[in-house]
């Protein structure tokens, strides 16, 4: 940690810098203390780390912070404090709340509201962070959560992949999209992956934005555009997802696959809105193959053309899956407007823009016309073409950027 108490009670920071001989005095002759746990506390300092507080061996701290901190950690909390204070903001490196008994690596104040900046670096579970931010928000103080390193792994193009924890760390930013901030002390470089769009449960389509810290300014403005996957992408990434599945899978411990093979059904040619791109797909863990084909199987299948089923019964068989462990979901710890019922009404809704359901009413869809079942390769391919054609996902969104505030301290937060 950078910073402590001194015997008087007052707030020490190491952010500041210290001569190597000031540094060695206070370490001899000051006493320092953790403000949580009131333990005493040493200075850590050398010409390889930088120097910092540290508890005592088999210290009994209940502290957020653990020890040693990472040199990446303590760097780049020092970065943004200097950032943030040199943009005239009043900033305190890791202030103790102490009715939350939390401590953010910062606490900043912007216009009418506070922020509390997590700058995290090391995996932590979503129960943990989900802890976190919900102590903050009772608190009235929004939460800023960036992820400490390089940019996530690029596969090819456009596609990266995420790993669940990084997955905990998104949310939804206005004209961005869902979208993972991370800092890399080494370069002083803020990653923005923003326009997230899931395509199975670690790959992403994306686009990584970098921005020079010295070179921001509130709020951060970058040239952002829609994101909108081409068909091409989308099936060939859809394809090899089945083919892993079924090359892996085995029916004692892929309950999808069994599901399909006990329906009969041949997983390269499910019916063509089974693993359809739709909105807040991140909601679900489970690819949109699976948790669509069971729709289709459990709400669809038997539908006649004309007949109406509703999203309450809808959500009612999806729940029960759940429950029976077909389909995971995915909770995001800083987004609290959208669930799973979310994605599924999208889904229907991508279905109507299909012209396979009308919906009449606000939780009401009426059959148009059958879903077709695919009986071969080249079956499946003409009428995926063309249904992908006539939904607008054959191309690339070309769009020019535009100039947006969308990120920390932006018209979201106004």
């Amino acid at each position: 940690m950078l910073t402590a108490l001194n015997e008087l009670g007052d707030i020490i920071s190491l952010a500041e810098s210290y001569e190597e001989k000031a540094l060695m005095r206070m370490r001899s002759n000051k006493s320092f203390y953790c403000p949580q746990c009131m333990e005493p506390l040493i200075i850590k300092a050398g010409n390889i780390r930088v120097t910092h507080f540290s508890h005592k061996k088999n210290s009994m701290c209940t502290t957020s912070f653990s020890d040693p901190e990472s040199e990446q950690h303590l760097k780049g909390k020092k970065d943004l404090q200097y950032f943030f204070s040199n943009k005239g903001l009043e900033t305190h490196l890791e202030y103790y709340l102490k009715d939350l008994r939390q401590r953010p690596d910062l606490l900043v104040a912007y216009k009418t509201n506070k922020y509390a900046i997590e700058f995290q670096c090391s995996v932590i579970s979503r129960k943990i962070l989900t802890n976190r931010t919900s102590g903050y928000i009772s608190e009235g103080i929004k939460t800023i959560w960036i992820y400490g390193g390089l940019p996530y792994h690029k596969r090819y193009g456009s596609i990266y992949e995420l790993t669940d924890f990084h997955f905990s760390l998104a949310m939804v930013r206005n004209n961005i999209g869902l979208s993972i901030l991370s800092y890399y002390p080494k370069n002083k470089t803020l990653y923005i992956l923003g326009g997230i769009i899931p395509i199975t449960t670690r790959k992403v389509y994306a686009t990584l934005y970098s921005l020079k810290l010295k070179n921001l300014t509130l709020p951060f403005n970058i040239r952002s555009k829609p994101n909108n996957i081409s068909s091409a992408i989308w099936l060939k990434e859809k394809y090899q997802w089945i083919a892993n599945k079924v090359r892996f899978g085995t029916l004692q411990n892929d309950l999808f696959l069994k599901a399909v093979y006990t329906a009969g059904e041949n997983p390269f040619l499910l019916p063509t809105i089974c693993g359809i791109p739709t909105k807040h797909m991140e909601n679900f863990y489970s690819h949109p193959c699976e948790w669509q084909f069971y729709i289709y199987q459990d709400c669809i299948l038997k539908l006649k053309v004309g007949q109406k089923i509703s999203l309450k019964y809808v959500n009612q068989r999806v729940r029960n899956r759940i429950n029976h462990g077909n389909i995971l979901i995915r909770t995001f710890p800083m987004q609290t407007n959208t669930n799973w019922e979310t994605t599924v009404e999208q889904f229907f809704i991508s279905l109507t823009e299909l012209e396979y359901f009308l919906k009449i009413g606000e939780d009401l869809f009426e059959l148009l016309k059958q879903i077709p079942v695919p009986k071969t390769q080249e079956k499946i391919a003409e009428l995926e073409e063309s249904m992908y054609e006539k939904w607008g996902y054959n191309t690339m969104d070309n769009s020019e950027y535009n100039q947006v505030d969308c990120l920390l301290f932006g018209k979201q937060d106004l």
